[in-house]
């Protein structure tokens, strides 16, 4: 099975990086559409459920509590 790695950095613009990706022959495959609500009090996040609509329109939800 292939790995894959998900990171996060704090960014103002991804323009670059898609032009990087344009530019390198990187095709894209697909593109999502995500509404997160996340439910917290002053000490605990309760849940947060992620909505992800696909261009086809199919939707998935996933909760994390």
């Amino acid at each position: 099975m292939k790995k894959e790695y998900e990171y996060s950095y704090k960014v103002t613009s991804i323009k670059e990086f898609i032009q990087y990706c344009e530019s390198n022959n990187f095709i894209k495959i697909s593109e999502t559409t995500q509404t997160r609500t996340l439910y917290k009090n002053d000490t605990y996040i309760m849940a947060r459920i992620t909505i992800e609509e696909d261009n086809l329109k199919h939707t998935r939800t996933e909760y994390l509590d």
